[in-house]
């Protein structure tokens, strides 16, 4: 049986996360702006390291599934359980990182929807303004942009 070894994803530094003071400075569209960039940045990172742990986890968990057939199979073979054990382990870890990673990510996207709704106070007839999401993708797409419209 071929072993598999599957590397540990580099762990990137948790992005700075947009905190209740941080939101309560954003007083104009200059830091708004700022604001949104900075989490869309952040977002990246976020995705990012989501992806790998979904990676790491599927992977882990073939790998488990695999050691533990083989070891299944041969019942006699000690070094076999030991590394379908391992396995497994090693499964559940990635499997836990993979949760952490998605609250994460549900951490930040509640800290963006929070700075969109300062956009729609600041600017009330902005990207959304009580037109659906489609009719703001197809004026998108058209090319169509309206300015003017903010206060700020």
């Amino acid at each position: 049986m071929r072993r598999v070894r599957l590397r540990k994803p580099k762990a990137e530094p948790p992005p700075a996360s947009i905190d209740d003071r941080e939101l309560g400075e954003v007083s104009g569209g200059r830091d708004l702006i700022r604001a949104l960039a900075d989490a869309h940045r952040d977002g990246v990172v976020l995705v990012r390291g989501l992806l790998i742990a979904q990676e790491a986890a599927d992977a882990w968990t073939v790998e488990a599934d695999k050691t533990f057939r083989y070891a299944a199979s041969h019942p006699g073979d000690e070094r076999a359980w030991a590394r379908a054990a391992d396995a497994r382990r090693r499964a559940v870890v990635a499997d836990d990182e993979e949760l952490r990673a998605t609250e994460r990510w549900a951490t930040h996207l509640e800290q963006v929807w929070t700075l969109i709704a300062l956009a729609e106070e600041l600017c009330p007839v902005g990207i959304t303004a009580g037109r659906p999401v489609t009719a703001t993708r197809r004026s998108l797409r058209s090319g169509r942009r309206s300015r003017g419209h903010c206060s700020h």
